[in-house]
C-alpha cells in the first residue's frame, strides 16, 4: 500500500508492506511468520532545482531489503522475522544547468536473533559524492565515490571505498 502527497514544495509518501515467508526443512515441516515494514521518505525542494532527500524504512521483514534476511529461528528453534531499520539523506545540488552533485549517506541496523550465524548482517553504513555532466538532454557523465562499512553479527567488520565513472545515453528520447 502506498500514499503519496506531491506539490511544487517536493513530495512525502508513506508506503508499507505485508507477507509471509515459509520454508521448509529436509524433513518436509513447514514453519511460516508474518513479515511487514513501513516506510516514510520524501524531497523538499529548495533554491531553484536542489532538494534534499530522505527515508526511514523499519519493520520485521525489511532486513531482506537490506542485504540480510526475512526471518531465522529464535531461542525456541521457531522461524521469526527479523526486524531492522534503516535511513537515508542526501542533498542534490545544480552548480550549473549542466553540472550536479548528489551528497547522500545511508545506515541500517538488524535485530538479530541468537541462532543467527555470526557472518549475517549486524549494520551497514555507506556514503557517497558524486558530481554529474548532463552534456545533451538525453545524455549524462558522471563520476562517484562511495565509502562502505558493514559489519556482521560477530562484529566483524569490513570498509569498501569505491569510484565509478559512469555515462548514460537515454536512446528514447527525442
Amino acid at each position: 500500500a502506498r500514499y503519496r502527497k506531491t506539490g511544487k514544495w517536493g513530495h512525502i509518501q508513506l508506503s508499507g508492506f505485508a507477507g509471509v515467508v515459509r520454508f521448509r526443512s529436509a524433513t518436509d515441516s513447514t514453519e511460516s511468520t508474518g513479515l511487514f515494514g513501513v516506510n516514510l521518505s520524501g524531497q523538499i525542494n529548495f533554491l531553484k532545482k536542489d532538494y534534499f532527500i530522505y527515508q526511514v524504512i523499519a519493520g520485521p521483514g525489511i532486513s531482506r531489503y537490506r542485504s540480510g534476511k526475512f526471518a531465522a529461528p529464535d531461542a525456541n528453534d521457531e522461524l521469526t522475522a527479523i526486524s531492522g531499520i534503516g535511513y537515508t539523506a542526501g542533498i542534490r545540488h545544480f552548480w550549473s544547468p549542466a553540472f550536479s552533485t548528489l551528497v547522500v549517506a545511508n545506515y541500517g541496523s538488524e535485530d538479530n536473533l541468537s541462532s543467527q550465524p555470526g557472518t549475517d548482517l549486524k549494520s551497514a553504513f555507506y556514503g557517497a559524492v558524486n558530481l554529474i555532466w548532463q552534456f545533451h538532454k538525453s545524455a549524462f557523465a558522471g563520476i562517484e565515490y562511495l565509502h562502505g562499512i558493514r559489519t556482521n553479527f560477530d562484529d566483524a567488520e569490513g570498509k569498501a571505498n569505491r569510484i565509478q565513472f559512469s555515462i548514460h545515453v537515454d536512446i528514447n528520447k527525442h
